[in-house]
């Protein structure tokens, strides 16, 4: 289904807010995130952005509402404290650490909306690094939409996504395990098939959605430092310890490994890794 550009210019405001997921700890990132938020984003199309934090915090921004869970701060509650929040059908969820440096287009987010709208789709991966967890693509609006393996690890991941409100409240509510970071969420989150449908889970595949990754471990990106520094003077290092090049490229090379390795030898690895008594968020 090919849909024309003025088609999708007319498309109402669709309803959708902004979750920004974050801790205290972070809260040197909040400001910046928010600066290329508003900047590079068609944040006119989502009724809020919403920032959800950890703990009690008298921070304010101007536009963004600031919540936080009353009981444990773990990411269920965040997460269920979210959805109790932004009342819309869905949300594009990111990370404190993703900063939106490059225009995105309106006329994207439009499409994403529509594929969403057309499928009522559950979730839809942003970007796509590799296709391992993937199916045959269809074409939708000029883009490829990929349906998802959502029987593998990590296939559902907490990369820049947009999800249905309603979905995302049901894992909340099947939710059996007893590790609730959002490390183990982001982990186990395949393991939902026994509960409840995982079905309608896409990925899209588009150079108009990017972003940077900034903090790895807590400590800044020797290629984030460089970009926003020359670019934006904007120096993170008077709150943030940069990274050795020695640490980026390790990171870049442990990358590149899990990206390409095939999934049967993943899984051969890892099966001698946990006889030897290592532990994995996915298990």
């Amino acid at each position: 289904m090919i849909v024309s550009k003025k088609t999708m210019q007319n498309i109402s405001k669709p309803s959708i807010s902004i979750a920004i997921f974050t801790c205290d700890d972070f809260s040197d990132l909040w400001e910046t995130n928010v600066f290329f938020l508003k900047k590079n984003f068609p944040i006119k199309s989502f009724e809020k952005i919403i920032l959800v934090t950890d703990k009690p915090t008298i921070k304010k921004i101007d536009g963004i509402e600031i919540i936080w869970p009353t009981d444990f701060p773990d990411h269920l509650n965040k997460l269920k404290c979210l959805i109790d929040k932004c009342q819309t059908k869905y949300f594009l969820f990111t990370l404190d650490d993703y900063f939106f440096i490059k225009q995105i287009s309106q006329e994207f987010i439009n499409s994403c909306i529509k594929f969403m709208t057309d499928t009522d789709a559950n979730y839809l991966k942003l970007n796509i690094r590799h296709y391992s967890k993937t199916k045959t693509p269809q074409i939708s609006y000029n883009m490829k939409f990929y349906t998802l393996r959502t029987e593998l690890p990590y296939a559902l991941d907490l990369y820049p996504s947009i999800w249905n409100t309603k979905f995302a409240s049901e894992t909340v509510d099947k939710w059996i395990f007893p590790e609730r970071t959002i490390w183990h969420y982001e982990g186990k989150l395949y393991k939902l098939n026994q509960f409840m449908s995982l079905n309608k889970c896409y990925c899209v595949k588009s150079k108009n959605f990017c972003f940077e990754d900034v903090i790895r471990k807590g400590g800044l990106l020797n290629h984030a430092h460089s970009v926003l520094y020359n670019k934006f003077s904007i120096d993170l290092t008077k709150t943030r310890r940069l990274r050795t090049k020695r640490e980026d490229f390790k990171n870049k090379i442990d990358c590149f490994i899990s990206a390409w390795t095939p999934l049967f030898i993943k899984s051969i690895i890892k099966n001698r890794l946990r006889k030897k008594g290592k532990k994995f968020y996915s298990d």
